[in-house]
């Protein structure tokens, strides 16, 4: 069988973990896609701003891919131990509390740090240790406090090279996600399956620009998510019949919901895990109201290596693939109903203005065009 090195090889670089990874052709000739997708805010409490979100490749399910992209991951993050998380690596502490453990590839200085307030190897949890450290961040020595500052930038910075792998400069992955700000949405809807809706419907819009099958299915989009929220949402297999069906020529193919924090959790969860993380901080912790939209895609593609962007070849420009609920979400919503209509369109384009945070506008504005 001929074979195809897959989009993460190619880009590898100096991921030497990654040249042993092959996909069959006859597998990737279909337009077959995975999602995955996680949280980064409080999704249960409308007073905190929230997004669900992830990455989305062309590419296949196989086992084949699951094992490199989990063995391309560990290798970009020495010494963390399976299945890494990016708030907790966000931590300076990280890395004093697991040399604290024994584990290998913390700086020695760092373990130094660890043994000083006392965290032995034989500490019983990693979060215990973690959490004690943290508290008492603060009085690192600032020498130390640099170093672990810069390991903290140099994990990012591997990792990043491993999701811009995914895309192998190809335009065939990208950052989805769907953002609610505070205070925004119906109480008596949880806002997971708001949020979940509208990253389906975005993902559908983007797919359905893209080239496919050509019967009734074009695109099969095998989605994995995690446990965490799903479960808490209480959301059942009747609410995820939105993203159970065909969609604009989408047919979407759940997987049960995965424990983030398990060792056999899809590494495309992680993946998403880093995405939703980065995304997030883009938009800022207190929501910055001015961020233009070519300035929040230049950011996520800096911070996550991969586009906030379906990257549709008809187009002068690609379409955002990040989808932001309230106004912006109803006016599409509408637009979808209606159809095209000049007059409806003004109206539209009259009822976004003064929308803020500007990106949330203005990728709504370049929807409109297009729609």
């Amino acid at each position: 069988m001929d074979r195809q090195r897959s989009p993460v090889t190619r880009a590898a670089g100096t991921l030497d973990v990654q040249k042993s990874v092959v996909i069959p052709t006859s597998a990737r000739a279909m337009a077959n896609w995975i999602l995955g997708i996680d949280e980064s805010g409080r999704v249960d409490d409308r007073g905190d701003h929230a997004l669900l979100g992830g990455v989305l490749i062309r590419e296949h399910d196989t086992s084949l891919f699951r094992r490199e992209l989990r063995k391309a991951i560990e290798a970009s993050l020495p010494g963390i131990p399976w299945p890494p998380h990016a708030t907790d690596l966000r931590l300076v502490s990280t890395r004093p509390s697991l040399a604290a453990r024994g584990v290998p590839g913390a700086p020695a200085s760092a373990s130094s740090a660890a043994n000083a307030w006392g965290l032995r190897p034989d500490t019983s949890m990693a979060r215990a240790a973690l959490e004690a450290l943290s508290d008492r961040e603060d009085e690192l020595p600032k020498k130390l406090l640099a170093t672990l500052r810069n390991q903290r930038s140099r994990d990012f910075e591997r990792f990043g090279r491993v999701t811009e792998a995914l895309g192998g400069g190809q335009g065939t992955a990208w950052v989805v996600a769907a953002w609610e700000d505070a205070g925004v949405g119906e109480p008596g809807v949880p806002r997971y399956l708001r949020l979940l809706d509208a990253l389906a419907e975005r993902v559908e819009l983007c797919l359905e620009r893209q080239p496919g099958g050509d019967g009734a299915v074009k695109h099969d989009v095998l989605f994995h998510s995690s446990s965490y929220a799903v479960w808490r949402q209480r959301v059942t297999e009747r609410d995820l019949a939105r993203v159970s069906s065909i969609q604009r020529g989408i047919r979407w193919l759940p997987t049960s919901p995965q424990e983030a924090k398990q060792d056999g959790v899809h590494p495309l969860l992680i993946v998403a895990d880093f995405a939703c993380n980065h995304v997030r901080n883009v938009i800022g912790k207190n929501v910055k109201p001015g961020t233009p939209w070519s300035a929040f895609a230049s950011r996520t593609r800096t911070r996550t290596g991969l586009p906030p962007e379906c990257g549709v070849r008809t187009f002068s420009a690609p379409l955002p693939a990040v989808a932001a609920l309230g106004v912006p979400h109803q006016v599409l919503s509408q637009r979808l109903e209606r159809g095209v209509d000049a007059a409806a369109k003004d109206a539209a384009l009259a009822t976004l203005s003064g929308c803020e945070p500007t990106w949330a506008r203005e990728q709504a504005e370049a929807w409109l065009e297009v729609l």
